[in-house]
């Protein structure tokens, strides 16, 4: 935990430092850089600042994550069960399921509308994924690189962009009619 003096920290200030670890308490913060946590591979949680940046770019390559939290005022951001999501009501978005969140089936909330790009790359502990009937949209890369053995792709999404590069278990996918458009690496 940051002492209630520290408000700031600046570019890389902990980039690469493998021995910080546990839970990392930002919430005093008032602002800093992104990349300043970068490959701090032995913090499990980051309890976030109440900032209203974009801040996924503080979880690169943070190896054991497995649980976010946002503070009740958080005004950009809010977590449910160490998930990360943005948005209210009907804007709902899914922005970082934690590569080291146990758990092998994960069903996506029904008020969630997009999936956001790498949500879920990398995990290792998922292998089976239901997407909710109301998402719209699941951006670039969302479950790349993870242990996934099946998925449910309801007809409201209408396509996928290397959705499921690089999973090597994957065994089936099941879509449910309407993707008109599969690019390139999304299998």
């Amino acid at each position: 935990e940051f002492a209630n003096e520290v408000e700031s920290i600046g570019d890389t200030a902990f980039s690469q430092c493998y021995s910080l670890h546990g839970t990392i308490d930002l919430s005093n913060v008032k602002s800093m850089s992104l990349n300043a946590f970068k490959k701090c591979t032995r913090v499990e949680e980051f309890i976030l600042p109440n900032l209203n940046v974009d801040i996924l770019p503080l979880f690169d390559s943070c190896s054991a994550l497995k649980s976010i939290v946002a503070e009740n005022n958080n005004p950009k951001y809010f977590t449910e069960d160490g998930v990360l999501f943005s948005g209210n009501g009907n804007e709902k978005t899914l922005v970082l399921y934690p590569i080291q969140k146990d758990g092998s089936v994960y069903i996506i909330p029904s008020d969630v509308v997009t999936i956001g790009k790498d949500a879920f790359k990398n995990n290792q502990h998922l292998e089976k994924i239901v997407v909710g009937e109301n998402v719209t949209a699941i951006q670039s890369g969302a479950f790349s690189y993870t242990t996934i053995k099946s998925a449910y792709i309801p007809n409201s999404v209408t396509q996928l962009v290397d959705t499921f590069r690089s999973c090597t278990q994957l065994e089936w996918v099941v879509l449910e009619g309407n993707v008109t458009s599969i690019s390139y690496d999304t299998f």
